[in-house]
């Protein structure tokens, strides 16, 4: 029952809350199911038993997620023998849930993307919220944690600088992929670009922008298909689609957030999510963040000194604390560099 109120009560100590949230110790599994496969409405169960069907909540993933309207646990568990990642999430009903992205982005076949082995509503609307739950594939770590841990168990740096280009173009591809087909992320970020295994996936589209097409020749996703996801997630299409362009100037995480939108673009596009890569990649190879190129008082004052740090081509590396010897990666930078703020000149 308290899941259904509010889960992130169950998460909270005992002490401090008493009754309203004393759930048995012995439930540390979770299980799901749908009594009507038409629909995503769900039933959530505590349970005590482990077994294939049902999820441990022992293992929760710590890690920071954009608090802006959205309240997200992670754990790392196991779904029929397979490593999996739960995410249950409390967002609001006027975003579009994370699922009903990922269905868009599996029917459209963008590449680069978590496969999903089940997803649903436990909660379609508690006092203008949604508890969505969503049971991914595990992606594995962050690009920066990646870098680290490879320099740690003494992989040369030229493997380290070729396996990067690759995921930059892995990256890359998955989310122009995904403006073709009207969608963008919305919010790059390093812990949002997974590596496992040789592969680079985007992760976490919960604040992810749809964008149809439409007679005026803008290029999006068809509407028949957003008309079918909200039928299938139970959501007001005219109201979520209004709404998400609200959140353009404020959706990302500061860090890696591009400079229009840190000045506070009024309207996103492809070139954002590629900036914000580009930061990503930065910041994966700077020796700290400890740099003006990432050190962050104000949007503003983000935006102006990156503006006069990518004014200075020749030096601008450095005053992102990323020094030379980069090899063939450097190429890559210095290509990245060129098409997002010089292409214009050239």
């Amino acid at each position: 029952m308290s899941l259904l109120r509010l889960w992130f009560i169950v998460t909270l100590p005992a002490n401090r809350f008493g009754h309203f949230c004393d759930v048995d110790i012995e439930s540390r599994c979770i299980q799901f199911g749908r009594p009507d496969t038409s629909s995503k409405l769900a039933n959530a169960i505590l349970t005590s038993s482990d077994d294939l069907n049902t999820f441990s909540l022992k293992s929760r993933i710590s890690r920071i997620v954009n608090p802006r309207s959205r309240l997200v646990y992670l754990f790392d568990t196991t779904y029929k023998s397979k490593r999996v990642v739960l995410k249950l999430s409390w967002t609001p009903v006027k975003r579009i849930p994370e699922s009903a992205v990922y269905d868009i982005l599996h029917q459209t076949g963008v590449e680069g993307v978590p496969e999903i082995y089940d997803s649903g509503l436990i909660q379609a609307n508690f006092f203008g919220y949604r508890l969505e739950y969503i049971i991914l594939e595990y992606c594995g770590q962050s690009l920066g944690t990646y870098v680290v841990e490879c320099r740690k168990r003494g992989v040369p740096d030229s493997e380290i600088h070729k396996n990067a280009n690759q995921f930059i173009r892995q990256v890359s591809n998955c989310l122009v992929q995904a403006r073709a087909r009207g969608v963008l992320h919305c919010d790059i970020s390093d812990g949002n670009i997974a590596v496992r295994n040789g592969q680079a996936k985007v992760i976490d589209w919960g604040y992810a922008k749809i964008i149809e097409s439409n007679s005026s020749g803008v290029i999006g996703i068809d509407p028949a298909v957003t008309d079918k996801v909200a039928q299938q997630w139970g959501f007001d299409k005219a109201a979520v689609l209004e709404n998400e362009g609200t959140w353009d100037p404020l959706t990302g995480t500061v860090l890696f957030m591009s400079i229009p939108v840190l000045f506070g673009l009024p309207k996103r596009g492809l070139f954002d999510d590629i900036e914000s890569l580009f930061y990503v990649v930065l910041h994966a190879f700077a020796d700290s963040e400890d740099c003006s190129g990432f050190k962050h008082y104000n949007n503003e004052s983000l935006a102006l000194t990156r503006v006069g740090i990518l004014g200075c081509e020749r030096s601008c590396l450095r005053l992102f604390n990323v020094k030379s010897g980069l090899g063939a990666l450097q190429e890559t930078i210095s290509a990245m560099l060129k098409f997002l703020f010089y292409l214009g000149d050239s």
